[in-house]
């Protein structure tokens, strides 16, 4: 990853393997946006997230795709 700053962490909950699940774990997840040329670049991660997970525990989003969560409250 970049140099970018990591946001504070967001707290979200994951429904889990099982569409029939009762219950929704919470994990935190950090941000990091990253400018571009051809446009910015979100990534979220796993706030815990040791170096051997980063490689396979994210999902990044670009450009007009994600939104700035304190402009959209």
């Amino acid at each position: 990853m970049s140099d970018a700053p990591a946001r504070d962490p967001v707290t979200v909950a994951d429904s889990g393997a099982d569409s029939d699940s009762d219950f929704l774990d919470e994990f935190e997840v950090r941000c990091r946006v990253v400018p571009y040329e051809d446009g910015d670049e979100c990534t979220l991660y796993p706030s815990d997230a040791d170096e051997e997970e980063l490689v396979t525990k994210w999902v990044s989003a670009k450009g007009d795709s994600f939104v700035d969560l304190e402009e959209r409250r």
